[in-house]
């Protein structure tokens, strides 16, 4: 979980800085797209499957 934060942050930063931004329009669109998406959705999902899997213990445990 703790990773997928990690990532989702550090997506964030480099979506709001000046530099990453302009050399990704300097590319490709479809890069573009990309380069802004594919970090902080990589680490929503991180999250999210580690909530779950918490969530699925927690209950295991108090079943046992």
């Amino acid at each position: 979980m703790i990773v997928g934060v990690l990532l989702f942050v550090l997506g964030m930063i480099l979506m709001l800085n000046k530099d990453y931004r302009n050399f990704l329009f300097d590319i490709h669109p479809d890069l573009e797209i990309v380069g802004f998406l594919a970090l902080p959705s990589t680490g929503l999902v991180i999250t999210g499957v580690g909530i779950m899997l918490e969530f699925a213990r927690r209950k295991y445990e108090m079943q046992k």
